[in-house]
């Protein structure tokens, strides 16, 4: 079996974990750049048999289960997980709009590059909200 999952983010990582769990011979593919880092050995996805594509996917194509991606690779795929992330919930607290008040999902300089990487190709990137594609990827505040 092979499984893709769009984004790398806490839910992306957790899910390629438990699939290499669930099914030891299956092919683990995770396209994304964020949470990666949230396992910090050199070799922690290696060593699980989970290959990590520092992409962006561009079209999924159901009826041939195939993902093109922004580098201009294609993968196969018989599952796909979409875990390209959420937005962050603002309370409706006088001043959470000024500048240097920010959310715990502020992305970071990573997602920035990404951005830049991926805007061009209206890709769906790990930052994206699950709910949309690529049209509603656009900076995002920064702090002053």
């Amino acid at each position: 079996m092979d499984y893709v999952i769009l984004g790398a983010g806490p839910a992306g990582v957790i899910a390629a974990e438990t699939l290499r769990k669930a099914d030891p011979a299956g092919s683990v593919t995770v396209v994304g750049e964020d949470g990666t880092y949230l396992r910090h050995g050199a070799r922690h996805y290696a060593d699980l048999g989970i290959e990590v594509r520092r992409d962006c996917a561009t079209a999924v194509s159901p009826a041939e289960r195939t993902v093109a991606l922004a580098g201009g690779a294609s993968l196969s795929y018989d599952r796909l997980l979409i875990a390209t992330g959420s937005r962050a919930a603002v309370p409706p607290i006088p001043g959470m709009d000024l500048p240097g008040v920010e959310t715990c999902w502020t992305p970071s300089r990573t997602h920035a590059r990404s951005r830049r990487a991926c805007a061009p190709a209206r890709a769906w990137c790990s930052w994206a909200p699950a709910s949309s594609a690529a049209s509603s990827c656009r900076p995002w505040p920064r702090a002053a």
